[in-house]
Parts: structure tokens; sequence; C-alpha cells
């Protein structure tokens, strides 16, 4: 049985204009990581959160391409001794 990790995404983008353009691109991509189609949790003018289930490690996700200077990425995952310790939500509480 293959083990799967849940991560909330935070994607923040410089231009609240890049996000209708690139927001597409940045949700196909997070579509190829993850075993169900990602539901979008909030949506600002320029911040995008998603939560995704795979089988990947943190260090194998990456959104190449997508971001840009100025742009900005959390990525927290949920579960197991991260939330359990509170990294997950002190972490998230700070870069927000």
């Amino acid at each position: 049985m293959e083990i799967t990790r849940k991560y909330l995404f935070v994607i923040e983008l410089e231009d609240p204009k890049a996000a209708v353009a690139r927001g597409p691109a940045i949700k196909a991509e997070l579509i190829k990581y993850s075993i169900r189609r990602p539901p979008m949790v909030f949506g600002t003018a320029n911040r995008m959160g998603f939560f995704i289930e795979t089988a990947l490690q943190l260090k194998e996700l990456k959104l190449d391409g997508h971001l840009l200077n100025g742009d900005s990425c959390l990525i927290v995952e949920l579960g197991q001794r991260h939330a359990v310790e509170g990294y997950a939500l002190r972490d998230l509480y700070a870069w927000l």
C-alpha cells in the first residue's frame, strides 16, 4: 500500500493580474502531483490555497516555471508529526 501525504499549498503572486493569467497553469501542475483533484481552499486577488494528497515527499514538490521573481509559495505538510508538534500551524501563521 502506497503511503500518501497531505499538503496545503499557499501561493502568493506578486501581481494580482498574474493570478488570473497563471492560476489555471498552477492548478494544472498541482493536479499532476495529486492523486485526487485538488480543491481550492481559498482565493484572493493574489493568493491561492489548495489541498493536495500525493505520494511524493515535500522536496519533490516544485512549481518550477510557474513562479516568477516576487512570487512565493508555502507548502505545509499536514498530519503526522508536523501537525502534532504544531509546526504546520506555526509556520502557516508566521507566513500569513
